[in-house]
This record gives C-alpha cells, sequence and structure tokens, in this order.
C-alpha cells in the first residue's frame, strides 16, 4: 500500500466513524478508541494547523460513558482477556492526554474499577495482555497508580524472561521504564531483546508493518533507535512491511500514515497535508451539537410533540429574505426558518439558488445548510424526488453539512438515496437527518426563548 492509498484509506475510515462516535450514545469499543486516539497522535504529528481537531478529540474523548461502562472491563476474564486489557491500556493514555471524563460520577469509576482491575493483574498469573494494561498505567498515570508504579519494576524481571515476549510488549516496558530515575541494567536487558528482534524480524509482513510503525513512532521519544545504523533498519523495513500490504488495519492506519509522515520528505509531507485539505471534512463540520449546544441525549421533550408538527416551514410560497429578516424583529407567527434563526444567531439567507419548489434551504454558514419539510414525504416520485434533487445540489459544494429537518416521517428509500450520493460524491459532503426527538427539543428552546 502506498502512501497515498494509505492516506485516503485513513481519511475515509476518519470521515466515517467521527461522526458515529460523535452521535452515538455509547461508548465506543477498543478498535474505535484506537483508532481515535493513533489519530490524535498523528494530528499532533502534522502540526499546529490541527489544533481544532485536537480540541475536537478532547471533548469526544471526554463524553460521559454509559454508566456501567467501566464496570465490565476485567482484564483477567477468560476469553475477554485480551480485548478488556487493551481497552484499559487506551483509556490510560487517553486520560494522561486531555483529562478524566467530565461526569464526576464517571471519573469516580474510572479510577475505582481501574485500581480493582489493576490489582487482579497485578496478582494474575498469567502475564499475557495484562502487562499492557500494567505498562500502560505506569507509563501514562503513575502519580495516580503509585502502587503499581512501586510495584512494576521487579514484576518486569519476570515479564522478559517469558519467551513469548514480543516487540510491542518491549516497546511498552520501556515507555513505562522511562518513567524511573535509574533502573539501567533492567532498562538494558528489554533493549537487548528489542534489538535483537530488529535485527532478525519474525512474522509476516502484516504484523511487522505494525511494529515497524511503533518503533518509527517510539523514536520520538527513545533515543536509543535514532542511532543511524537502528534507523536505517527501521525505514527500509517498513517501507518493505507496508508496500507488501494490500490493506492494513483500519483501527492502526493512522499510526502508519504517522510513521510514513515523519520519515518521509518534505515534499511528500506538503503533498500528505494538501490531500488532509482537499477531502478530511474541516472539524467545525462535524459538531452537529455546537450548533445547537442546548440539546440533550436524554430529553425527549414529548410534550410538544403535536405542536411541532403544526409549524410551518415558512409562512407562504414566495416568502422573500426581506420579509423574513422583518418577522425576526418584528413577529408575524412561527415557522422554522424564524426559529432556526433566532437559535443559531443568524440571519435568514435562502435564495441564491438554495431554495426548490416549496422546500426551503436554510443557510447557517457557508457549507452548513439545513433542508426543512414540514409536511409527510411518503415515496421517491414527486417531493421526495425534489428533495433528493434539493440535496444533491448542495453535495456539488466542497465538505457540505446538509441537515435534514422533518417533523414527519419521511420514506427510508428516499433518505437512503440521498445517502448513497452524498457518499459517492468527490466533494465530501455528510448529509443527515436531524432526529424527531432533537427536533422537539429545538422547538421547546425556541417557546423558552419567546417567553
Amino acid at each position: 500500500m502506498n502512501y497515498e492509498d494509505l492516506t485516503h484509506y485513513w481519511i475515509n475510515k476518519h470521515n466515517e466513524k467521527y461522526y458515529e462516535y460523535l452521535k452515538s450514545i455509547e461508548e465506543p469499543r477498543y478498535s474505535v478508541k484506537t483508532f481515535f486516539l493513533n489519530s490524535y497522535r498523528l494530528f499532533k504529528t502534522l502540526g499546529k494547523e490541527w489544533e481544532d481537531y485536537l480540541e475536537g478529540y478532547s471533548a469526544l474523548f471526554r463524553r460521559d460513558p454509559a454508566n456501567d461502562y467501566y464496570k465490565y472491563r476485567d482484564p483477567t476474564q477468560e476469553s475477554v482477556e485480551r480485548r478488556n486489557s487493551l481497552e484499559w491500556t487506551t483509556a490510560f493514555e487517553i486520560v494522561a492526554a486531555v483529562g478524566f471524563p467530565h461526569n464526576e460520577s464517571a471519573k469516580r469509576d474510572f479510577i475505582k474499577y481501574s485500581r480493582e482491575f489493576l490489582e487482579k493483574a497485578m496478582k494474575s498469573p498469567n502475564s499475557m495482555w495484562v502487562d499492557f494494561m500494567l505498562s500502560s498505567a505506569v507509563a501514562h498515570l503513575p502519580n495516580v497508580y503509585a502502587d503499581v508504579e512501586k510495584w512494576f519494576p521487579s514484576q518486569l524481571e519476570k515479564y522478559i524472561q517469558n519467551e513469548d515476549v514480543g516487540p510491542n510488549q518491549l516497546i511498552m516496558y520501556l515507555k513505562a521504564l522511562s518513567k524511573y530515575e535509574g533502573q539501567t541494567e533492567l532498562r538494558a536487558k528489554i533493549l537487548s531483546k528489542l534489538m535483537e528482534w530488529i535485527q532478525n524480524p519474525v512474522g509476516t509482513s502484516n504484523k511487522q508493518v505494525l511494529v515497524w510503525a511503533r518503533l518509527i513512532t517510539s523514536m520520538q521519544w527513545l533515543e536509543d533507535l535514532k542511532k543511524p545504523e537502528i534507523k536505517e533498519i527501521l525505514i527500509s523495513n517498513f517501507v518493505r512491511a507496508l508496500n507488501a500490504v494490500y490493506q492494513v488495519d483500519w483501527a492502526n492506519s493512522p499510526i502508519f500514515l504517522e510513521a510514513f509522515y515523519l520519515i518521509t520528505d518534505e515534499a511528500k509531507r506538503i503533498d500528505m497535508q494538501k490531500i488532509l485539505v482537499n477531502r478530511l471534512t474541516p472539524s467545525s463540520f462535524l459538531k452537529f451539537q455546537e450548533l445547537f449546544p442546548f440539546l440533550d441525549l436524554d430529553d425527549e421533550a414529548l410534550e410538544v410533540k403535536d405542536t411541532v408538527i403544526q409549524v410551518k416551514e415558512k409562512c407562504k410560497a414566495c416568502v422573500s429574505q426581506v420579509e423574513c429578516e422583518n418577522c425576526i424583529k418584528n413577529k408575524q407567527g412561527d415557522c422554522w426558518i424564524r426559529i432556526l434563526a433566532k437559535l443559531t444567531n443568524t440571519s435568514p439567507k435562502l435564495h441564491s439558488g438554495y431554495e426548490v419548489a416549496d422546500k426551503v434551504i436554510y443557510r447557517l454558514q457557508q457549507g452548513v445548510y439545513v433542508v426543512i419539510k414540514a409536511t409527510p414525504i411518503a415515496k421517491m416520485t414527486g417531493e421526495g424526488d425534489v428533495l433528493f434533487r434539493q440535496c444533491c445540489s448542495l453535495f456539488s459544494i466542497d465538505h457540505a453539512l446538509v441537515l435534514y429537518l422533518n417533523s414527519f416521517e419521511t420514506a427510508p428509500t428516499v433518505i437512503e438515496e440521498i445517502k448513497k450520493v452524498a457518499s459517492n460524491s468527490i466533494k465530501n459532503p455528510r448529509f443527515e437527518v436531524i432526529d424527531h426527538k432533537y427536533i422537539r427539543q429545538i422547538y421547546k428552546k425556541y417557546l423558552r426563548s419567546e417567553q
């Protein structure tokens, strides 16, 4: 896989998974969190121009997870040791990077269950996988888990005697050991084992490419890997393994991209940055809840359900922009144009080619549009076809975020056809349906603001 294919592959996964993560009320599992942790590191490596994404990731990582999320992540539970251990491994690094969850009860649960499971991991006769969790706790949160930090070096002596210990574990051990003063002899033993693997690598290209990528990104903190002869081995083997791989594991694709960015020349770095600028969905367009910050995932606002259905998309067939602006100042009635203008503090901008038939396209800002329809659409023909053509016209705008607001049901076939066009567009637009409970909340907020 060459760097251009890798870049496009990561972008596609990022644009797909970010919005799913943003909207989901469930805490994502290991693969998703690993992908975004690796992407977080990638954005840090790419430079200051990408700080907006780091801020967005911070808010994403610190959301409140489901109340019972941490309770069921026992790293010693038979058949799920790997998954649970690696979830904690990722979670510790995320907390070190951006902080604990915003919710105090979630933070308490995180600390409570992590300490309980770290204690079980320390007592576990089987070191496989729990060593990743323990290493991560020491490497990233030594002040929180001081008892683990004190105990860990003595256990490392036993871990490295295991014949099955691999390069990924050795890298984690060295990362944890970097938090200690001294430990020169133990560090030398681990480094010797790692160098032995570097000189005589084993495993398939798919397995090796992840190790080479981790070694290259580890050069930022592990000076021993910067020696010219070692660095040359890392780079040549990484490039060879990457070229031999048909498709990489999607969760680890960001670390491969980061490794390539670190070793490549300035021209390719500029090319990569250009691809990202052109295709990566802008961070501001992924912040649906920032447009309506009052939304509550749990509040159904059912008491305004029937009233919402009676709100029109506009007051009359050929309403002018001047009439809309006058209505904002001197209310003539309720409609979705007025509601959106009031709640988003924007001026109605409905024309310039964006109003089609009896539907309204409200332009919140450049690239962000709300398509309003206050009556049912039951089939693809007729109004469904108009909605389809209307949304598709917006997809010609780079990175357009198109939000569909309809207080009634719309035929699933209509929605699916529109989503299909959006996913295949080279302009990388997004099409999202505003959930009915959010529509009710938006209207409820409007009623309060009018009081």
